[in-house]
């Protein structure tokens, strides 16, 4: 059982309530807690409560404290205020009453809440007759929770399964005409194009439902303890046996039998939780986020936790959220783009070289090897959009790879995105953790394309690298989107320069333009002489 939040303070009385219900198996109870703190001095109360503070949050998501604090929390000036709203601020509590509460014009009773919203707050007029503290009355509500099953869609790719279906595929695209490219690339219309590719895959997608249907699996839901083996299964046993023996006699020498077979498992059961999570922690320990992840859920910190999307926003808001992002951006490039562009004009007093004899004006066909080594080095990763999974697309690639280099060669030549290539399955996720998942600018989208698409999208980016390489139109100083460069290169070619410099006593100004982030620049200034940096952003320049 998890140890429960200690409760005896001697700065303050507490009691602690947890409200769950039967089917919050799966989520953690809401702690309502009630407080009470005499007047007079107060140099235990901000460590003891902040104490108390730290041990509910890590126990529950959601936390009420309702009580008489005798803090004067509407002065401004009191100290013992001060430092209680700094700490309740700081542990991520909201203070909901704001009027006073007491006889003498004071805000001493107070709702602390934490990760639940508290609604139609009250403050009733004084009544003597009760008490000299006002009543106050609020509503929070809790969501009846229901705990669904996890739906699970899934093929059964048994090797039979799989063989089938490299027997019957090849046949059903050799009996499909549309694929017989007998005519030349240029004389198939953009909706022929994705007719062709609409048939093919649906071929595939249609075959594979024959072989193996995809199924509807339910989930239970289940506590995983991976390290509980055979070895402390027998432990238990043998505990919860002595147990039975002991409540059945209620000998002594039974109970301290049982009390010693049970200590005897709960450190079998430490040590073998132990030894799986440093096995797992040696296993990944080049992968920081997952290490970030493992240390945090250890610790119960809450941030570990993936927050959800809102149930208020909608897959139309997303949408309709980047798209009109997109289009602001556009707006703003086009409004500070010069309305006419003179190159190499003698007024301006620049030359511009251009050799127009170097120009990419069309794609050019690969061939089946060329194809079949693009496939075979991309991950294995499948989209909802693709029509069978990527694995065994792997797998019948020399049985149709003919077929699938018609497709690629027919967009490469015809100068046509299929449209079903241009469909992809997007997730939106949060920039980070901590920001709040109610905002829709906190999001990035993430857009997951069929692997189709994913090789066109190879095949063109191999031939753009390929003509600005061999006609030497990389900048020289490029390091993305180039083999061999990357992050590392341009730090270093950065770094070696800002040292050099200021080995020469030289001032370095370098220039940071982020793209994404509305065209923003900032200047950072190194002088040697001084030993300082000064940022300079888009203000400071026009100032």
């Amino acid at each position: 059982m998890d140890p429960k939040p200690k409760l005896n303070y001697n700065s303050f009385e507490s009691l602690v309530l947890s409200l769950s219900r039967p089917n919050w198996k799966t989520l953690q109870p809401v702690l309502f807690v009630i407080v009470y703190r005499a007047p007079g001095p107060y140099s235990d109360f901000i460590s003891e409560f902040s104490e108390f503070l730290s041990s509910l949050v890590l126990k529950s998501d959601k936390v009420i404290i309702v009580g008489d604090f005798n803090i004067h929390v509407d002065v401004d000036n009191d100290s013992l205020s001060n430092a209680f709203i700094s700490l309740i601020d700081s542990i991520g509590f909201c203070q909901s009453v704001n009027k006073p509460t007491h006889c003498f014009n004071h805000t001493l009773d107070l709702v602390l809440s934490y990760g639940i919203d508290i609604e139609h707050l009250i403050v009733f007029p004084h009544n003597p007759l009760l008490s000299d503290h006002y009543l106050i009355t609020f509503e929070f509500i809790l969501l009846d929770y229901k705990p669904l099953g996890k739906t699970s869609y899934s093929r059964c790719l048994s090797d039979s399964a799989v063989a089938k279906f490299k027997e019957e595929i090849p046949s059903v695209f050799n009996s499909m005409p549309c694929l017989n490219l007998t005519e030349s690339y240029n004389d198939f219309s953009p909706s022929e194009i994705d007719n062709l590719v609409d048939s093919a895959t649906g071929s595939l997608r249609s075959t594979l439902d024959s072989i193996a249907p995809i199924k509807r699996k339910l989930l239970k839901h289940r506590r995983l303890a991976p390290w509980y083996n055979h070895q402390t299964r027998q432990l238990k046993q043998i505990a919860r046996k002595s147990e039975r023996k002991w409540r059945s006699s209620k000998l002594s020498e039974y109970r301290s039998n049982w009390q010693d077979n049970l200590k005897i498992y709960r450190k079998a059961l430490r040590n073998a939780r132990g030894a799986f999570y440093s096995a797992l922690i040696e296993e990944n320990k080049n992968n920081p986020r997952f290490l970030f992840s493992t240390v945090a859920r250890l610790t119960e910190s809450h941030s570990s936790i993936e927050p959800h999307i809102p149930i208020n926003l909608s897959s139309n808001d997303f949408m309709s959220f980047f798209y009109n992002k997109i289009i602001t951006i556009r707006e703003k490039i086009n409004h500070q783009l010069p309305s006419t562009v003179i190159s190499g004009s003698p007024s301006s007093g620049t030359s511009v070289n251009v050799n127009l004899d170097n120009y990419l004006d069309c794609f050019s066909a690969i061939d089946l090897h060329q194809l079949t080594s693009i496939i075979s080095s991309s991950k294995p990763s499948t989209c909802l959009l693709d029509p069978i999974p990527t694995r065994l697309l792997k797998e019948v690639v020399p049985l149709i790879g003919t077929s699938l280099l018609d497709m690629i060669n027919l967009s490469l030549l015809s100068g046509y995105v299929p449209q079903s290539f241009k469909v992809a399955v997007i997730k939106p996720l949060l920039k980070k953790s901590t920001l709040d998942p109610g905002v829709l600018a906190n999001y990035r989208p993430i857009s997951n394309l069929p692997f189709l698409s994913k090789i066109l999208e190879k095949v063109v980016a191999k031939e753009l690298c390929d003509f600005l390489h061999n006609n030497s139109l990389f900048e020289d100083f490029q390091s993305g989107f180039r083999v061999h460069h990357r992050t590392e290169t341009a730090l270093v070619k950065v770094n070696n320069d800002l040292l050099t410099a200021s080995d020469n006593g030289l001032v370095s100004v370098l220039v940071l333009l982020d793209l994404k982030s509305w065209m923003t620049c900032n200047f950072l200034m190194l002088n040697s002489e001084k030993n300082e940096i000064l940022v300079l952003g888009p203000k400071n320049l026009r100032d």
